[in-house]
């Protein structure tokens, strides 16, 4: 991604933000803060601009959420180790 965000891109923002998109606050949830590096960021923001073209919601945390869950199992093995 560039430095300037394209207009379509800005507009999928403002989409998002006006439908509620945001912190999902619950007793299920949490927030929390990741460090990650610049590259790992640009990529899971770009797929979540690509969901939020495709109908869904303009968030990171839910790739990163289905991540988790696509490969649960595997963690749930590391943990356990």
């Amino acid at each position: 991604m560039s430095k300037r965000a394209s207009l379509s891109t800005m507009k999928l923002a403002a989409a998002a933000k006006s439908r509620g998109a945001g912190p999902e606050t619950s007793k299920h949830s949490m927030t929390t803060a990741i460090v990650l590096p610049k590259r790992t960021y640009e990529l899971l923001r770009s797929v979540a601009l690509k969901r939020a073209a495709a109908g869904g919601r303009l968030s990171v945390s839910a790739v990163i959420v289905a991540l988790v869950e696509d490969h649960r199992g595997e963690l749930e093995r590391e943990a356990r180790a």
